[in-house]
């Protein structure tokens, strides 16, 4: 449940009907340029258990939007057809053996594999890809209680639009890049988080984050997170930063001659120096937000 503190603070960040909202006051970012706005919520894609409810002021905050800007509306079927074609894009092609320290401590983690690792060793964009799948699976994270899904199913009850701001094939050759990049040090670091579950517990951070409407939050458990892993974080500068650029320019697209619209995009997408809101402003957006607090580095004590 949604506190009566918290809903006051999503009310004051989404409706304006407070004081100027600082860093902690929500996790909704308002965006305007020429009368269109943008109100840009973070996400993740998959979770481990159904996400808290909207808040009722936010909820009507998005019907009175006139579309949901995702990255990929898993719900439609031209969109999963065009995953399932292209989703072999996703696996890199890293030309890069793994290692016999890589090997041996895959065959530790998952003894079942010993015979085909020893007889067909994969590349290190394979492997990576491996763990990455298994880490999902193990500790059931599935996109069908992601948050965009969550928004996806809201917006779609309502009979509102819903646009995919990439096409799967890109997207699927995005991350391929991403794996390619792999080294064994970033399949080693990926067999750790799988084996001390910090992808589910960096995705309950998330939620804790939204459930308290503490943008800091979310953002320095990302942080920390990119801190104990360096190696993920360099994948996501090729997976993630890279497509910041054409997200923005759809975003912005999308947003002309509209009063507003959602964007609901994953929250990796929200830090650092290329970040999507730093894009957004790059093209003429206007925002009350200070970017460089919430952009930079973590300030939030620890829970």
């Amino acid at each position: 449940m949604v506190s009566r503190a918290c809903l006051l603070l999503i009310v004051c960040f989404t409706l304006g009907s407070c004081d100027r909202a600082g860093p902690a006051q929500g996790v909704a970012w308002e965006f305007e340029r020429d009368g269109s706005r943008v109100l840009l919520l973070p996400t993740v894609h998959v979770g481990s258990q159904k996400p808290p409810k909207l808040s009722a002021a936010l909820k009507d905050r998005l019907f009175n939007s006139s579309s949901l800007l995702v990255e990929l509306n898993i719900r439609a079927p031209d969109v999963l057809r065009e995953l399932q074609d292209c989703r072999h894009l996703s696996l890199g092609n890293s030309n890069t053996q793994i290692s016999e320290e890589v090997a041996d401590r895959m065959v530790e983690v998952f003894p079942e594999i010993r015979d085909e690792l020893r007889k067909d060793p994969p590349s290190t964009s394979s492997a990576m890809s491996f763990v990455v799948w298994q880490t999902k699976a193990h500790h059931r994270l599935h996109a069908k209680h992601g948050l965009d899904t969550q928004l996806i199913d809201l917006f779609g009850r309502s009979g509102k639009t819903i646009l995919s701001l990439e096409r799967p094939c890109a997207q699927m050759i995005m991350i391929g890049h991403a794996t390619a990049v792999a080294t064994n040090s970033t399949v080693l670091e990926a067999l750790e988080i799988y084996l001390k579950g910090d992808l589910a517990t960096w995705v309950d951070q998330f939620y804790v984050g939204w459930r308290d409407g503490s943008w800091q939050y979310m953002k320095c458990s990302t942080l920390k997170f990119d801190r104990r892993y360096p190696h993920q974080k360099l994948a996501n500068a090729v997976g993630i930063d890279q497509r910041n650029p054409e997200l923005a320019q759809a975003i912005s697209k999308a947003a002309v001659d509209k009063p507003l619209v959602v964007a609901a995009v994953g929250v990796r997408h929200f830090v650092g120096n290329n970040s999507l809101p730093r894009e957004l402003l790059s093209l003429g957006f206007r925002t009350n937000v200070d970017i460089t607090e919430w952009t930079g580095l973590c300030n939030e004590p620890n829970r």
